[in-house]
C-alpha cells in the first residue's frame, strides 16, 4: 500500500519482473544486472535421474538434482529443478549455491560455461509443493520454462524445469529488425510442411531478407505472428 499525507491510501500494484527467455544466462545474472536483490534457498541437492526429456538431452541417468527457490527483492518468484551430469560437477554441495548463481559457479569452479540451448514455455497449475514454495494458491497459474543447455564445447551441461509466478514474472522475447530469418522446426511451430512451398522449386524462402536458400527458414513476418500467438497464450 502507498500512503501519502492528506491523500487516501491506495493499493500499489505488485512488482513485475521481466526475464529474457532467449538468453543462456540464468535468472540470477539477468536480475542482478538490473539492481534487484536476489536470494536462493536450496531445498535439495542429491543424486536423482532426470525426467525423460532430460535423459535424452544429457545422455545419462547419473545426474545430480538441485531444487531451489529463487527470491527477488524478497518475493519468491521461481522454483527451479536442475539436473547436472554427476561426473562433470564433482564435490558440488548445497552451500556452494545458497544466494549464488549456478552458472557463475559452473564457470568459476568447473570451467563449464553455459552457452546455448532450446527453451519451452508451458502454462501449468501449481501443485501443493509449488504453491507452498511460491506463496500462491494450489491450482493457481504458473509459467513453466524448461529445456537444456550446452557448454562452450557444445556438450550437454544441464536440464532444468523452472516454475515462475504468472502474476509477477513476464517473459520477454527480443525480436529485432536485424533478425532477417529464423530457423524453426516446422512441425513444432505448427506450420504444415508444405507452407512456403517455394523451397520445393529451389527459391529462397527468405526472399529479399538475405537468408540462406532452402532449409526450414521462416521470414520475419511469420516470426512476428508466432510472437503474437505466444503473447496471446501467456496473456
Amino acid at each position: 500500500m502507498i500512503r501519502r499525507q492528506g491523500r487516501p491510501t491506495i493499493v500499489a500494484p505488485p512488482a513485475e519482473y521481466r526475464r529474457l527467455v532467449q538468453r543462456a544466462t540464468g535468472m540470477f545474472d539477468q536480475f542482478a544486472r538490473r539492481g534487484h536483490q536476489l536470494r536462493t534457498t536450496i531445498r535439495d541437492l542429491s543424486p536423482a535421474p532426470p525426467p525423460p526429456g532430460g535423459r535424452d538431452f544429457l545422455g545419462t541417468d547419473d545426474t545430480i538434482r538441485i531444487e531451489r527457490v529463487r527470491l527477488v527483492d524478497g518475493d519468491p518468484l521461481s522454483y527451479v529443478r536442475t539436473w547436472l551430469p554427476a561426473e562433470r560437477v564433482p564435490d558440488l554441495r548445497a552451500e556452494h549455491l545458497t544466494d549464488a548463481s549456478l552458472h557463475r559457479l559452473l564457470t568459476r569452479n568447473y570451467d563449464l560455461r553455459p552457452m546455448r540451448g532450446r527453451r519451452q514455455v508451458h502454462a501449468v497449475a501449481a501443485d501443493e509443493l509449488l504453491a507452498d514454495a511460491l506463496d500462491v494458491a494450489t491450482g493457481g497459474p504458473l509459467l513453466l520454462l524448461e529445456g537444456g543447455t550446452t557448454d562452450q564445447h557444445d556438450r550437454p551441461l544441464e536440464w532444468f524445469s523452472a516454475w515462475h509466478r504468472a502474476d509477477r514474472v513476464v517473459f520477454d522475447i527480443d525480436v529485432s529488425e536485424s533478425m532477417e530469418t529464423l530457423r524453426l522446426d516446422s512441425a513444432e511451430a505448427g506450420h504444415p510442411a508444405d507452407e512456403g512451398a517455394r523451397a520445393d522449386h529451389g527459391d529462397d524462402v527468405a526472399g529479399d531478407h538475405g537468408g540462406e536458400p532452402g532449409g526450414d527458414t521462416v521470414d520475419l513476418e511469420r516470426a512476428r505472428r508466432l510472437l503474437a500467438e505466444l503473447t496471446r497464450i501467456l496473456g
